[in-house]
């Protein structure tokens, strides 16, 4: 009885130790792309669009992602008022769901943010109703009017979230809408030392990192961004699904 049990057993054991290895394999795949320019290369392509206006834009739409203050509503509304001076006759809409008549709401510290930047308070007007993307580019389409398909719209969003909300607002029935990823910009001075200059050595086998900049910065910038990507390709798929974009 003892035997046939262990042979029984056996299928199971198998199947564990498969499903182990896979998952092992899984779980370096991230790690082992890290090391590669793949990880860049995705999210290059959910920030890039090849389409451009015809003329200036009429209106710059900012979505508000976590509002302010987080890093994705503070970069977006930076990069808004940088075209919001470019652009100097566009209305900036800001896309938030928040209570617009409160002034301590994070959709009016966005509007504080772009006038600090120096953009008129007469120039911004409110989408406080929309929950997500698609609720979004609807609720502009009302903001808008009855011509609101032949408007000229620049959306400024996070580099990753880019490619879906152009490809919402054009599903939503906009004819001209292109887009600004508010990208972070590279600290321009050098950041490598030497170890030793330092001091300290608690560890004698530490390796000495101070020159490698990738192993310090990049290795973990390329495992979120892959993180990123499977965050927003799953996005991509849903709103696929639901027929949004």
């Amino acid at each position: 009885m003892f035997n046939m049990r262990a042979i029984s057993l056996r299928p199971i054991i198998r199947v564990i130790r498969v499903g182990l290895v896979v998952w092992g394999l899984i779980a370096l795949m991230p790690i082992m792309l890290a090391f590669t320019s793949y990880p860049g290369r995705m999210y290059q392509w959910l920030a890039t669009d090849p389409a451009r206006l015809r003329d200036k834009p009429e209106f710059i739409v900012l979505l508000g992602g976590a509002g302010i203050p987080s890093n994705s509503g503070l970069m977006r509304t930076f990069c808004a008022a940088e075209q919001a001076r470019k652009n100097s006759e566009a209305t900036v809409i800001i896309a938030l769901r928040s209570d617009a008549n409160d002034q301590d709401s994070d959709i009016a510290r966005m509007k504080n943010e772009l006038v600090m930047r120096g953009v008129s308070a007469d120039r911004i007007r409110f989408e406080s109703q929309g929950r997500n993307t698609r609720e979004q580019a609807l609720q502009v389409v009302i903001l808008l009017g009855p011509q609101f398909a032949d408007r000229r719209l620049l959306v400024v969003t996070s580099p990753y979230h880019m490619k879906r909300a152009l490809l919402t607002f054009r599903k939503a029935g906009f004819h001209q809408v292109a887009g600004v990823s508010a990208l972070e910009q590279t600290q321009p001075v050098e950041v490598r030392y030497e170890s030793r200059e330092l001091g300290g050595n608690r560890i004698p086998l530490a390796p000495d990192m101070g020159q490698n900049t990738f192993m310090r910065y990049g290795f973990w910038h390329n495992l979120g961004s892959q993180v990123s990507f499977a965050s927003e390709l799953s996005a991509l798929v849903y709103y696929w699904g639901r027929g949004w974009i």
